[in-house]
């Protein structure tokens, strides 16, 4: 509440808000404080690759996750998209690329399309993102999603919701898809 209020009393004083994205910036005003001019200026991102890799299409289709698997991120969500659709690792493998965050309970069951790979260091965290052939970001709430610039950066296609901040930088057909929040159906429809 402390921090709220200070937050709030910034926003009162300031003429000009500079936000990171759109659904940053409406977040505000959605929670009923005052209008005020917002400026959004995106976060930046790697260098894009001089020439985009594209991954193999023998083999299974591979999604890659990158950030920590959580529910705030919709990993749980996954979970039930995955077991729904009951494809093999010779369809399916989503490779998770950060801390796992989600209660034992939910993993017991996991499928085994699904792959922990723990964290690994930015720069080989690039390389696989290369070599996949989308980002699976079903987050149910992120200011911006950082990720999904890298993503971008290495021709990457990213699967996420208006719920990220990043979203305003996804082109449905051309760049990625926009799926519903919360939704196991969306997920495993893209």
């Amino acid at each position: 509440d402390e921090r709220t209020d200070r937050r709030r009393q910034e926003w009162e004083l300031a003429d000009l808000v500079i936000a990171n994205s759109s659904f940053t910036a409406e977040s505000w005003t959605s929670a009923g404080w005052a209008k005020r001019p917002v400026a959004v200026v995106p976060y930046g991102a790697p260098p894009p690759l001089p020439e985009v890799v594209n991954p193999s299409t023998d083999g299974p289709l591979r999604l890659l996750w990158a950030g920590t698997f959580s529910i705030r991120k919709g990993a749980h969500l996954l979970l039930e998209a995955l077991q729904a659709l009951a494809l093999p690792p010779e369809k399916l493998v989503v490779e998770v690329y950060g801390a796992q965050g989600l209660p034992e309970a939910l993993l017991r069951q996991a499928p085994s399309a699904l792959r922990f790979c723990g964290s690994v260091p930015r720069p080989e965290l690039l390389e696989h993102m290369a070599r996949a052939h989308a980002l699976l970001f079903p987050t149910l709430c992120d200011g911006f999603g950082l990720v999904v610039n890298e993503a971008l950066s290495r021709g990457l296609p990213v699967i996420t919701t208006r719920r990220a901040g990043a979203a305003d930088l996804i082109r449905p057909g051309e760049n990625g898809q926009l799926i519903e929040a919360g939704s196991r159906e969306a997920i495993a429809t893209a």
